[in-house]
C-alpha cells in the first residue's frame, strides 16, 4: 500500500570532536524546502531523499542541512520502515557539512562519503 511522506530540511552540521561526533541542528532555522512524495516500501525513501537533497543543494550550494522525513497524518508506515530508519538507511545526514570542534571545516569528501 502506498504511503505519503513529507521531506523537509533543517539547517545543521556535524561537529567532530575528541569524544566523538555531535549533531548540531538549528531548530528555529528556516527550511530550504519541502516535498511530499509517495513510497511503497522503506527502500524507496533513501533515493527520494537523495534526489530531494541534490535539488536543494543545487539551489543552495553552501547550505548545510539534515533531511527530515515524516509520515503524513492518516498514513501507515510500510513494514520495515522503523527498522530502516533506525539503521540509518535513509542517509538523512548526507548533505550536512562536517567541522571540527573549533569550527574548522572538514574536507568535502566527508560529504560524498556520507551520501553513499
Amino acid at each position: 500500500m502506498p504511503t505519503a511522506i513529507r521531506l523537509t530540511t533543517m539547517p545543521g552540521k556535524i561537529r567532530k570532536g575528541r569524544l566523538g561526533n555531535s549533531l548540531v541542528l538549528d531548530l528555529f532555522g528556516g527550511s530550504l524546502g519541502q516535498e511530499d512524495i509517495t513510497i511503497r516500501k522503506p527502500g524507496d525513501v533513501a533515493p527520494a531523499m537523495r534526489a530531494f537533497g541534490e535539488r536543494i543543494r543545487a539551489e543552495h550550494p553552501e547550505a548545510s542541512f539534515k533531511i527530515l522525513v515524516s509520515v503524513l497524518k492518516g498514513q501507515r508506515k510500510p513494514p520495515g520502515y522503523d527498522a530502516a530508519e533506525n539503521a540509518g538507511e535513509f542517509k538523512d545526514r548526507a548533505f550536512m557539512h562536517v567541522e571540527t570542534e573549533d569550527g574548522q571545516p572538514v574536507s568535502i569528501p566527508a560529504l560524498t562519503a556520507a551520501a553513499s
